[in-house]
């Protein structure tokens, strides 16, 4: 308030003009107030993690995206995970760059347990595959199924090779037996079963 009323009583004439307050005096002394920002974390052998303090951005980021917080107060505890590895695999990240990142900040070596962690986590990562498909072609010779991916008159259907006799489609299952027919061969349409089907005529 003293420091308003000064300003505001303060004249404003051409030849006596004081110095501008600051731009945000309350964010600087906030700014002032704050304890400094920790830029390291002290890893133990139970998967946790230490931050003496208040964590910089960069450790802050890193550990958002490897770790769950545990608690906080006047230092700030973390806890890896498989599924927090994971979670970071999932963003991109490789083994050897989270251990990279975790070593640029330990204060001391990553343990040997946070490294087992992160490695069995990678190994296993990826492993099973999921997509999205529309339908499917099959077929017990792998010959009648060469060249389809790559056909570019085929190329609207989204083709992929799953295994040698099987290939997936975005299409729906009419438009890729249609489009399949059009090009000379002659597929049938199957249920789960593998019965096959019998399309009804599309009546216009």
């Amino acid at each position: 308030r003293a420091l308003l009323a000064a300003t505001a009583g303060a004249p404003a004439g051409d030849g006596d003009r004081r110095d501008a307050a600051p731009d945000d005096p309350v964010g600087a002394a906030l700014a002032a107030a704050l304890p400094a920002a920790v830029g390291e974390i002290l890893l133990q052998g139970d998967l946790t993690g230490i931050v003496p303090g208040r964590p910089s951005p960069e450790l802050e980021a890193l550990l958002d995206a490897t770790a769950h917080v545990e608690s906080r107060g006047g230092a700030l505890t973390v806890r890896f995970t498989p599924d927090s590895v994971r979670a970071a695999l999932d963003g991109g990240a490789t083994a050897d760059q989270v251990l990279a990142d975790l070593a640029a900040h330990a204060r001391g070596v990553v343990p040997q347990p946070l490294v087992y962690l992160v490695r069995d986590a990678a190994r296993r990562h990826g492993r099973l595959r999921a997509g999205t498909a529309s339908s499917y072609v099959r077929a017990d010779d792998p010959a009648l199924l060469a060249g389809l991916v790559d056909d570019p008159r085929l190329a609207d259907l989204g083709l992929v090779a799953l295994a040698p006799t099987v290939l997936a489609a975005q299409a729906s299952t009419r438009e890729l037996v249609d489009a399949l027919r059009t090009h000379g061969l002659a597929p049938v349409t199957e249920g789960p079963d593998g019965e096959v089907l019998h399309l009804a005529p599309v009546v216009r």
